[in-house]
């Protein structure tokens, strides 16, 4: 296996279906104020605190080393001390607010030592630092096994599966986070220490230690959670003919991160460690993380979840971590138009394409008639307001990239929405004429009004074209249905190639364009600047190599070059632990920023392997197309 840009710098992330999660670096050295090993959701799956940040562990008084790191269904640790070697595996159990830590201690020969853990709480919303507000509290529980440490009515507890000796030293251990340093945000708190826990031990020995919210958890047990994760991992190989490999092993397991419980159904993190499930992320995502996975209930859910909170014809762009709803987007509800249509080619749920219908035909009429500041012009066209697209970043109330108002992917897919609703109102046999006329429209207006002869403009107003080059223009090729010639998309694929493609992804912007920012980094408001005006998205690398196997017939030789040279620089990035970042700098070394895990970076790896790649396409698309 090839080797991936990554060395120790990278950091691990472990879920548990509810929004809780565990992260740290692999030596567990906190380096932001979201790492922790137990980050709990208080109204999942979102208003995540931290609750238990780290724990400081010593084999007779000294420090542990950190020798390596593994990751196969689990996350595992080496370390070393006074002549003892620890093995340490982390894991969350799922659907439960817990961590287990699994740990076994061997040395050259049998000897005695003491093995000791120093917890450190914090219970804090992740987005802050702590404030020393609110009194700590502190007592022991379930005598010798077990302790309990509570702030403003917030319980947690350490679990022992062996007896341990406690000695009460309350102390406040300062904590410096680097990389928040970086960002120009806080980096600074204070932790709660209640002490220390001590074992006597002899080598080689076996203990876990299990760290929960609100109430005990003493099932030490791995097997349950490593079945589940085999079962993961054992239906994707049944269903596609792969061999097994430690990068697609880590995929699909990170994969399954991103997929959480809401209000009785499922939903998608749009990435960790601070975003919260937002609907154009996840409906993004779908087809990589649940249809070429057959996850077809958990994908039905997302879109009875997302369908739920419809208003006025606009699918939320997502759910904030207070728990609020966005409506801020103009392609959302398009995007989940071509979810539904996707869901069905995999599927064939005719009672549910029946039952939803009313609602998908009412967003095809709040396009037409307004909502939300969207509207069908004249020429077909939807307009739209600046911030209302992906590229939504915003300083001192002023959009880094206005795409309004009227952006070329949002009229492609306009376009798409309107043909995918055809199509499935002909199977229904319902009336598709209406669909088919406005499709006649944009089909006289899109390219007369974007292609500039050598690439689709990025936007365009009453009286002026905006002819960025960005990579929006891909996304619009790559749909199912465009209102695009061949030679003009072929032009377009190769413009864009030249200026924006990068081994992670696609350029925001072409660095010829005087606002190309190079690097993202420095605090929130430099990095929202350079946001979509340079840097890289490893997820528009999908789209890109769905329009160029498009565009190739799909013949054999440009799918092994697509998988060599476009998707495998990706899928190493997944290596070791199954992260791929949200994005990266656009200037070499390519310097990986934002969420160090997203969604849709892992979903369109997943979805163009088994789809474009492999050509595995949905069950019933045949059929249904035929």
């Amino acid at each position: 296996m090839r080797s991936n840009r990554r060395s120790t710098d990278f950091e691990w992330l472990e879920t548990n279906g509810l929004g809780g999660y565990a992260s740290s670096t692999p030596s567990f050295v906190n380096k932001r104020k979201y790492h922790g090993l137990l980050v709990c959701p208080l109204d999942p799956p979102v208003n995540r605190n931290v609750i238990v940040s780290n724990m400081d562990e010593r084999i007779n008084g000294k420090k542990l080393d950190f020798h390596g790191y593994d990751f196969n269904l689990f996350h595992e640790f080496s370390f070393y001390s006074d002549g003892i070697y620890v093995k340490k595996r982390l894991f969350m159990p799922y659907n439960k607010n817990a961590t287990v830590i699994d740990y076994r201690l061997e040395s050259f020969s049998e000897r005695n030592f003491r093995f000791e853990l120093i917890p450190m709480f914090v219970f804090r919303h992740m987005y802050s630092v702590s404030d020393r507000n609110g009194e700590i509290s502190m007592e022991l529980c379930g005598k010798d096994t077990g302790l309990c440490v509570s702030r403003d009515g917030d319980k947690a507890f350490i679990t022992s599966s062996v007896p341990f000796l406690f000695d009460e030293d309350r102390k406040t251990v300062k904590a410096y986070y680097p990389l928040d340093d970086e960002r120009k945000e806080d980096c600074y708190e204070d932790l709660f220490s209640p002490g220390s826990i001590f074992i006597d031990m002899k080598s080689p020995s076996t203990l876990s230690i299990a760290l929960s919210m609100n109430e005990p958890y003493v099932n030490f047990s791995i097997e349950e959670e490593k079945k589940r994760r085999e079962a993961l991992k054992d239906e994707f190989y049944r269903l596609h003919p792969y061999k097994e490999s430690d990068v697609i092993n880590a995929l699909i397991l990170s994969a399954d991160r991103f997929v959480v419980n809401r209000e009785g159904g499922k939903s998608v993190m749009a990435g960790y460690h601070w975003f919260a499930d937002w609907g154009r992320d996840a409906l993004i995502s779908l087809p990589g993380l649940l249809l070429v996975t057959r996850r077809f209930q958990d994908a039905k859910e997302v879109l009875q979840l997302f369908l739920s909170h419809v208003r006025d014809g606009v699918i939320p762009n997502g759910f904030t971590e207070e728990g609020g709803i966005m409506y801020n987007s103009v392609d959302a509800s398009l995007w989940f138009i071509d979810r539904v249509y996707r869901y069905f080619l995999y599927t064939n749920d005719t009672d549910f394409l029946r039952s939803i219908w009313d609602k998908l035909d009412s967003i095809i009429y709040s396009y037409m008639n307004g909502t939300s500041g969207i509207k069908m012009d004249k020429d077909s066209l939807i307009s739209h307001g600046d911030q209302l697209t992906w590229m939504d970043a915003i300083v001192e109330d002023k959009p880094c990239s206005p795409r309004g108002p009227k952006a070329v992917e949002v009229q492609a897919l306009w376009y798409n929405a309107l043909k995918v609703m055809e199509r499935m109102a002909g199977y229904l046999e319902y009336d598709a004429e209406f669909y088919r006329k406005i499709c006649y429209g944009i089909e006289a207006s899109f390219e007369r009004k974007f292609f500039n002869g050598n690439y689709f403009a990025d936007r365009i107003g009453e009286d002026f074209v905006d002819n960025s080059l960005r990579p929006n223009q891909i996304i619009a090729l790559s749909l199912e249905y465009t209102p695009v010639h061949r030679e003009n998309a072929m032009r377009a694929l190769e413009t864009v190639r030249n200026s924006l493609l990068t081994p992670f992804g696609l350029r925001t912007l072409s660095r010829d364009d005087p606002r190309y920012t190079g690097r993202y980094r420095g605090s929130i408001v430099e990095r929202d600047r350079a946001y979509h005006n340079g840097t890289v998205w490893p997820w528009l690398m999908g789209p890109f190599i769905t329009t160029y196997l498009k565009l190739s017939n799909y013949t054999k030789e440009a799918r092994e070059f697509s998988y060599e040279n476009l998707l495998m620089p990706l899928m190493l990035e997944a290596l070791p632990s199954g992260n791929i970042e949200e994005v990266c700098s656009g200037d070499e070394p390519f310097e990986r920023g934002g969420c160090i895990s997203q969604a849709w970076s892992v979903a369109e790896v997943l979805r163009c392997l088994c789809e474009d790649i492999m050509l595995e396409k949905p069950a019933y698309a045949s059929q249904f197309l035929d």
